[in-house]
């Protein structure tokens, strides 16, 4: 095992440089301006977006663009991470990870620094598709900075690199997500002297609960009661509760379903209750479903690049809610892609020289697969 030291060479020095600033959500501005200025150093122009303001970061989404012709190719990949703090980053022999003390940021660095290698390498092909690259913020929280992104041109595909898969597995869908609150009144009254005039909203919260089919459902779909919230003091019927709930699913129909099914349990407990309720959904909060066809274009050319660079291509669902899927709206083709890694948001998250290095490959082989077809 040895400490790292500054002779490490291409992607995977980039790598240990980029992990070594702190870069929480909301605190991008460092790692952003790290990476506009290694790029600027290659020819390569980029400027931040005004999306900091609508989502509380020091900085906004990095956009660079290398020129070309043909189709225009669009990679994204999230610069913060789930904490603040000094990482020291290790290397023990293949392998990169942290002294034990903190996470290592592969989530999601470790498809920054290959983006960043992958375009640096791009723009010295003779022919090239248009490359956009954007570095977002805000990612790890749910404020995505990719939600705000306005490319102001038409893009033929999207890659969002991110995500512990191996590299070569393609997200094809990923769970949408709704998160709402529900509201529950009843009426208030001494707990002892006259209870059966009173509503108990907890009691009415209860019932609904019971009823609800709480966690996975065969087809992936999840529904998750997150918080509760009610009453005053322990002689008062409680008048209140707020609950906050969600619901996830690969389809949005899916998810109109589920959300339908907690209504309906809320407002039969509240009918044998007496209660009321209200529920209000939190758009800003969630995301749609994601999904793509496996015959999409893109994936043919997510299969041809990664067949291409000597890897296993595979198609993958992801359980849980991802930038591709904010983007689901903006553009027409889009696909999420692993980039390897172990235990990310963990101090025991690692990824391996060999998975930067690949990553790096992969990234070149799709701009290289795009313009297959230029002459």
């Amino acid at each position: 095992m040895v400490f790292v030291e500054n002779e490490n060479p291409g992607v995977v020095q980039t790598f240990i440089e980029l992990v070594s600033i702190p870069s929480p959500s909301g605190e991008e501005a460092k790692v952003g301006e790290y990476i506009k200025e290694r790029l600027k150093k290659e020819g390569i122009d980029s400027d931040f977006d005004g999306s900091g303001s609508k989502n509380d970061s020091d900085s906004g989404n990095l956009i660079a663009k290398v020129d070309g012709r043909g189709p225009t190719v669009m990679f994204l990949t999230h610069m913060d991470t789930v904490e603040m703090g000094r990482t020291v980053p290790v290397i023990d022999g293949d392998t990169i990870r942290t002294d034990g003390n903190s996470i290592l940021g592969a989530d999601n660095k470790a498809s920054v620094a290959p983006l960043m290698h992958a375009i640096i390498d791009a723009k010295k092909l003779q022919n090239r598709p248009r490359i956009i690259a954007a570095f977002t913020t805000h990612e790890e929280n749910g404020s995505m900075g990719a939600k705000y992104l306005d490319i102001g041109e038409h893009v033929d595909y999207v890659f969002v690199v991110d995500g512990a898969k191996s590299v070569g597995t393609f997200i094809t869908k990923a769970l949408g997500q709704m998160p709402f609150l529900v509201d529950i009144y009843g009426k208030e009254v001494h707990a002892a002297v006259n209870p059966d005039k009173g509503a108990n909203a907890i009691r009415a919260a209860g019932l609904a609960i019971s009823k609800l089919e709480i966690g996975r459902a065969d087809d992936g779909s999840t529904i998750n009661v997150g918080t509760i919230s009610g009453g005053t003091v322990v002689n008062v019927v409680p008048g209140r509760v707020t609950m906050k709930v969600e619901v996830r699913a690969y389809e949005q129909k899916r998810i109109q379903e589920r959300f339908e099914s907690v209504e309906r349990e809320v407002a039969e407990a509240c009918r044998k209750t007496n209660c009321t309720y209200t529920i209000k959904t939190l758009e800003n909060d969630g995301a749609a479903a994601f999904s793509i066809s496996p015959s999409d274009g893109i994936v043919s050319l997510a299969k041809r690049a990664s067949l291409k660079s000597g890897l296993e291509f595979s198609l993958g669902a992801l359980d849980g809610t991802c930038e591709a899927n904010v983007l689901v709206g903006k553009f027409d083709s889009i696909i999420a892609m692993g980039r390897g890694g172990k235990m990310p948001h963990s101090r025991s998250e690692s990824i391996t020289k060999m998975e930067l290095l690949q990553t790096e490959r992969l990234l070149l082989e799709i701009i290289k697969a795009a313009t297959d077809n230029l002459q």
